[in-house]
């Protein structure tokens, strides 16, 4: 589409738009204005706002915005804001004159610290901030004082992007004036910022109560939040006015320590604290990068430990679980923004011994979950409990300073005068804020005081032995803390690098998780938690050593594992069934080769009989596709495949009415994998593998669900693949000789043998029905995922034919060609060449090796099924019966079609029905 005629259709539909005859909604307006900001290469939205006469079909109708609704609004100064972004669009407007108009009526006249509706103020703030990058527009800001207008006392408490986009102007103002260092208007909405906090009441009152607290607290907040989001904004700026403005001039810290001191409104003091923080860093900065790493964290550690004391004083555990974890995410990112300017991670020196940085901010969010565990434990006594504690922060005291240690046991004074279960409960809810920042041992850490906690819920007598007649569970609290702690567990294991080795408490999880499901305490969302980490702890934590390789002791976990999977396998709610499936495939793979001593387990529990009874019947298709997962996983074990086909001799055909007949498209595409990994790694009686040719052949081009047309053609490129090799081809290409099953004999592959044999393929696979699926998938009425994966595999078997330069079949008649006389044809060979021109002796040889019982025991192990007395029954699907592809009709399809530019083109066309400016436009204007 010609620039010319978006242009056309733009004016068009800036017409319908104040005529009435358009009326734009909140999704055609996202989308357009999502085109237009598209800077990719030959994007409609580039093409237009290069074009210099695109800006005149939008500033023509300003005039007309008065009396526009506010949706048209909204519009209008969402496409004026892109405009301003692009230099070409603001050069023409700066030589029309139009910026100063612009703003004053697209701003100034919409502006207003009562909001009248919340998208056209947003509006107006996104279109003010885009005017800081010009310098015109810079200096129209500060002429009008804007953020006086945008920036009030109840900002924070407006919509939320309303608010981030107020601040971050605010922020972008203050560094543009500092790049500019222009100190005056700086020090100008410096002064706006920090006022409220100067002239405080928290200053000068007395005494003071909750009420007093929140009318204060809300008075200066969103200047407090302004001020926090300058100093993230600056604080990687080298040369930073603003922090020694805030210093020097302003006074900053004393109103801040003031607010500290005064408050107990805890959402107040974690901004402080994060102010503090980051306006402490950008003071200090330089020291980091000028070669004293040392000196900077010794002076931070400090500073971090009087605003821990401060919080421990005030009795804000809140506040101190919330600064940690800022400290801690604060130094993640900077480690990773610096890792190349700087060593990380950041460690220091103090008192001899080397320190991280970051392990200084990990002991206060450890020690109230250590305190809750040993508190709570049943069995240990006061003095018990105390040595534990200590030995547990002695141990950890080795990687912290003696300060921030000493703090620790001021800190254990708070915590136990507090309700433990519920700061318990709110340190591992912020624990969720870490996730993918902790280091390997710090998650470690984590774990084992996690690990604590959950031991809590299993009880013992003296002996080591489980009670279950009685419940650790006595309030909503303990059912919250349980839930919380299996999720914190699981994220820890899942996101982190933990190590069996280095966390003793590992090799008791699944232990401690067995005899939690034992206790009949849990819920069914716990359950699923419990189930889902035994399956995380079977995949991650099975230790590769030499005992995996015999059966495991009568104690072991895994020995009970099968009789919990039995019974949760048979809950009332789907859920549980699900996980206990999953718990069940992961076991299942790993007793293939890491484990094989659960193959035994997985047998006496007739575990995968029971997933194949689900698989068949189960009312929720979810579980029943796992179960099919499990199926498709224990077709490569013939022992617990074996029982599977026992206990259900029909199971094939069972199979085949799940794909042909079941309603969702899930289980379909599940069962037709299952079929294709027991095509592959079971032997099928051959009534039935014509039966498996005709119903995939029907999924690949019959079913409506594109999924399962897919897992239908991972068969039919399995068959292919097991053409090739039973036809002799190893990794891609004939040997020099190969044993023919034909001829029971071993033959010489040489070009005529070749050909014969690709011929017999092609003949093979037509007659099967696999041409003829490739043929029609490659037909534009599909999808375009199985169009690409048909032709992928037909190319890759065109390219096996030209490799050895197979032509057009002259035989029309699908038999093979006539054989030619192996006197005269056949190359000799022979392991000594004395015996090289010998016939009858080679004849002789060969006849041995076929004659004898190996030879035969290799043939049966090719033609041999397994089968029950019960699996005589055949199965006729109702398939309408399709015109096999004959090879030639193929090969000329595929050379003289360009199936490549064919997807490419359907490609494209399925992009531009989804993503064209150009059919959008069409569709608002309803042409």
């Amino acid at each position: 589409m010609e620039v010319s005629n978006y242009l056309k259709k733009f004016k068009l539909l800036v017409e319908y738009i104040f005529e009435g005859k358009v009326v734009l909604n909140e999704h055609t307006t996202e989308k357009l204005l999502k085109f237009l900001e598209d800077r990719s290469d030959n994007s409609p939205g580039k093409s237009l706002l290069e074009n210099p006469s695109f800006s005149d079909v939008i500033f023509d109708s300003v005039a007309n915005l008065k009396n526009a609704t506010t949706s048209v609004k909204i519009f209008f100064f969402e496409v004026i804001t892109i405009l301003f972004k692009n230099e070409l669009q603001f050069n023409k407007m700066q030589m029309r004159g139009l910026q100063g108009p612009t703003f004053k009526y697209c701003i100034l006249n919409n502006l207003n610290t009562k909001i009248q509706n919340r998208g056209l103020h947003l509006a107006c703030i996104k279109l003010a901030t885009v005017q800081i990058t010009h310098l015109s527009g810079l200096k129209l800001l500060l002429e009008h004082k804007v953020w006086e207008y945008i920036l009030h006392p109840n900002t924070h408490k407006t919509s939320i992007p309303i608010a981030k986009a107020a601040f971050k102007l605010i922020s972008k103002l203050v560094r543009e004036l500092n790049e500019y260092q222009m100190e005056t208007e700086l020090m100008q909405v410096l002064d706006y910022v920090v006022k409220p906090l100067m002239t405080s009441e928290y200053l000068t009152v007395e005494l003071i109560d909750h009420e007093m607290d929140k009318a204060f607290a809300e008075k200066i907040g969103s200047h407090m939040y302004a001020l926090l989001t300058i100093l993230r904004e600056m604080e990687n700026v080298p040369v930073n006015h603003v922090v020694s403005i805030l210093r020097s001039y302003f006074l900053i810290e004393r109103p801040l320590m003031f607010i500290v001191k005064a408050t107990r409104y805890s959402c107040l003091l974690g901004c402080v604290n994060d102010i503090c923080l980051r306006f402490y860093y950008s003071s200090h900065r330089h020291l980091l990068f000028s070669g004293r790493i040392d000196e900077f964290c010794n002076e931070f550690v400090v500073f971090y430990h009087n605003a821990i004391l401060r919080c421990i004083k005030k009795r804000e555990i809140q506040a101190i679980t919330d600064f940690c974890i800022k400290c801690y995410i604060f130094w993640a990112n900077f480690e990773k923004t610096y890792k190349d300017e700087l060593p990380v991670p950041l460690t220091f020196e103090r008192n001899g011994q080397k320190l991280k940085l970051s392990d200084q901010f990990v002991v206060y969010l450890v020690e109230p979950l250590l305190i809750y565990a040993f508190e709570n434990k049943p069995g240990r006594t006061p003095e018990e409990k105390h040595d534990f504690l200590d030995k547990f922060l002695t141990k950890i005291g080795k990687t912290l300073t003696e300060h921030i240690f000493t703090a620790c046991y001021t800190y254990r004074i708070l915590i136990d005068s507090n309700d433990l279960t519920e700061v318990a409960i709110a340190t591992i809810r912020e624990l969720f804020r870490l996730k993918g920042y902790l280091t390997a041992t710090q998650a470690g850490l984590y774990f084992q005081s996690l690990f604590h906690v959950l031991d809590i819920y299993i009880l013992s007598d003296g002996a080591g032995g489980l009670i279950v007649t009685e419940s650790p569970i006595k309030c909503p609290n303990d059912v919250r803390l349980l839930s919380l702690v299996l999720d914190a567990i699981r994220m820890l294991l899942k996101e982190h690098k933990i190590f069996w080795y280095e966390n003793v408490e590992i090799a008791s999880l699944q232990e401690g998780l067995m005899n939690l499901l034992k206790q009949n305490i849990l819920n069914t969302k716990q359950i699923v938690q419990v189930l889902d980490l035994i399956d995380l702890c079977m995949k991650k934590f099975l230790s590769p050593n030499m005992t995996l390789l015999v059966e495991s002791r009568q104690e072991s976990t895994l020995t009970v594992i099968g009789a919990v999977m039995k019974m949760y396998m048979l809950h009332e709610d789907w859920e549980v069934r699900d996980s206990a499936l999953n718990l069940l495939l992961s076991c299942t793979d790993i007793s293939f080769i890491k484990y094989i001593p659960l193959q035994k387990v997985i047998s006496e529990h007739n575990l995968m009989v029971c997933a194949a009874t689900i698989a068949l019947a189960d009312p929720e298709y979810y579980a029943q596709s796992t179960a099919l997962r499990c199926l498709a996983a224990a077709t490569k074990i013939e022992s617990i495949w074996k029982k599977v086909l026992e206990d259900n001799p029909h199971i094939y055909l069972q199979l085949v009415f799940l794909l042909r007949n079941n309603p969702e498209g899930m289980v379909r595409k599940e069962a037709a994998q299952v079929l294709t990994k027991v095509y592959i790694n079971q032997k099928v009686a051959p009534n039935f593998q014509t039966t498996l040719y005709e119903v995939m052949m029907a999924a690949a081009l019959d079913d409506l669900h594109w999924e399962v047309q897919l897992a239908a053609l991972q068969f039919w490129k399995h068959e292919i693949s097991k053409q090739l090799t039973y036809r002799g081809m190893l990794d891609g290409k004939f040997p020099s000789v190969t044993f023919s099953r034909e001829k029971r004999k071993i033959i010489t592959l040489h070009d005529k043998e070749i050909l014969r044999q690709l011929t017999s393929i092609m003949h093979d696979l037509s007659s099967i029905g696999c041409l003829t699926v490739l043929y029609e998938c490659m037909n534009e009425v599909y999808n375009i995922e199985i169009m690409e994966q048909a032709y992928c595999m037909a190319t890759e078997l065109i390219e096996i034919l030209d490799k050895y330069k197979f032509g057009i079949i002259k035989d029309n008649a699908l038999t093979y060609p006539m054989e030619a006389k192996l006197e005269e044809n056949d190359e000799e060979m022979a392991m000594d060449l004395t015996l090289a021109r010998n016939t009858d002796t080679r004849d002789k040889v060969i006849d041995s090796i076929v004659n004898t019982n190996h030879s035969e025991l290799i043939m049966n192990l090719h033609d041999n099924y397994y089968q029950t007395n019960e699996m005589e029954e055949d199965y006729k699907p109702n398939i309408p019966r399709k015109e096999m592809v004959h090879p030639n009709k193929f090969l000329e399809s595929f050379k003289g079609t360009d199936f490549r530019s064919i997807i490419k083109d359907k490609k494209k066309w399925n992009s531009e029905v989804y993503s064209s400016l150009d059919i959008l436009l069409d569709e608002i204007l309803d042409v």
